[in-house]
């Protein structure tokens, strides 16, 4: 039922760029399949919780990062955000990847948590939960106990504890 997609498979899903980015000297050295990304797809709405930054608007989140919170941006470049005004971001140094909840107000590095994953991990993440949500739409917003034990082992099986660690919750509580 809820499979991870394999890495040649992941980039299938987006739309490529008409104009692909050969000259990615304005960014930092991040990691490789990001900036592969960057250099040839559009950013795209996976969820409307994991919403990933083009090229453009990651140029120009990144530059009002670093006007604003220097300290920060020193860390962390910003590939996208959730519709509730959250934001993901990436370990300049790394490479795993941080979220940042809006609620707990002004950029402040203690307030980055780390979920323990690199950037294609985190798009299979990503395409789980949106695989989970047409689950979801099509069962009335239910999920079956085997079905939610399933689902939170094959998001485990990206990184130990990651289903806990997710920010969003989908599930009202944990099978047994």
């Amino acid at each position: 039922m809820f499979s991870l997609k394999a890495d040649r498979d992941i980039f299938s899903n987006f739309e490529t760029r008409t104009n692909i980015v050969t000259g990615l000297g304005k960014l930092p050295n991040l990691s490789e399949s990001y900036l592969s990304f960057l250099a040839q797809f559009k950013g795209i709405e996976i969820t409307p919780d994991v919403i990933i930054y083009g090229y453009e608007d990651s140029l120009n989140e990144n530059r009002y990062l670093e006007k604003n919170y220097s300290d920060c941006s020193e860390v962390f470049w910003m590939i996208g955000c959730s519709g509730q005004g959250d934001g993901w971001f990436i370990n300049k140094l790394d490479g795993s990847i941080f979220f940042y909840d809006h609620d707990s107000g002004e950029y402040q590095i203690n307030y980055f948590m780390n979920l323990g994953i690199n950037f294609i991990e985190f798009l299979q993440l990503s395409f789980l939960y949106c695989e989970l949500e047409r689950y979801l739409d099509l069962n009335d917003g239910i999920v079956d106990e085997i079905r939610q034990k399933q689902f939170e082992d094959t998001v485990n099986s990206i990184h130990d504890d990651l289903f806990s660690s997710y920010p969003y919750r989908y599930f009202d509580t944990k099978p047994a």
